[in-house]
C-alpha cells in the first residue's frame, strides 16, 4: 500500500495526542461512541486534519474540553482504555497518512468496528493494521492524486 505520506515525527506526536484525548474520555465515564462521533465531527479536530498549530486551536486540553462541553447526554457503554487510546491512534494515522479529514474517515468506519477488531489488530504495525481494515471495511483508496489522474485521463480519452 502506497500512502500519501510518509509516517515521520509529526504523525507519531499527533496519533500519542489524540490517543490520550480518547484515553481521558474514558477516565472521565464518557461513552465511547458518544465521545468518538463529537471528536470526529467537532471544530478543533479540523486543525488537527489540516495540520494547522496556531495556539490552543491544536492543544491537547483545550480540543478536549471543548469536544466534552459539547456532549450533553451520558449514556452508553465505556470502550477499554486500551480500546480507546488504540482507535484514537489508529482514526489519526489514517487521517495523516491518507490526507483524509476525520469527518471521511468517521462515516466509513465506525467505532464499533474498530472495537471489535481491536483484540487481533492492536498487536499489528501500524500499516498493517490499516491495510488489514481498510480490507475489512471495504475503504477506497482513493487520493487526491489519484482522483486528478482518474479525470485527467478521462479528458483525454474524451478528445480521441
Amino acid at each position: 500500500m502506497k500512502f500519501l505520506r510518509s509516517n515521520d515525527k509529526m504523525c507519531f506526536d499527533l496519533c500519542e495526542m489524540q490517543s490520550r484525548i480518547f484515553e481521558r474520555s474514558v477516565i472521565d465515564h464518557i461513552p465511547s461512541n458518544t465521545f468518538i462521533r463529537s471528536y470526529m465531527l467537532s471544530t478543533p479536530v479540523k486543525y488537527v486534519d489540516r495540520l494547522e498549530s496556531s495556539g490552543s486551536e491544536t492543544d491537547e486540553v483545550f480540543i478536549y474540553d471543548i469536544v466534552k462541553n459539547k456532549i450533553e447526554v451520558y449514556r452508553g457503554t465505556l470502550f477499554s482504555i486500551e480500546e480507546m487510546k488504540w482507535i484514537g491512534y489508529i482514526y489519526r494515522a489514517i487521517s495523516y497518512l491518507l490526507d483524509l479529514t476525520s469527518r471521511e474517515i468517521f462515516k466509513k468506519i465506525t467505532p464499533n468496528y474498530l472495537r471489535e477488531v481491536y483484540k487481533p489488530y492492536h498487536t499489528f504495525d501500524v500499516i498493517r493494521a490499516i491495510e488489514e481494515i481498510f480490507e475489512d471495511t471495504g475503504f477506497n483508496i482513493e487520493t487526491k492524486e489519484s482522483k486528478f489522474k482518474s479525470i485527467y485521463l478521462k479528458m483525454l480519452n474524451s478528445y480521441k
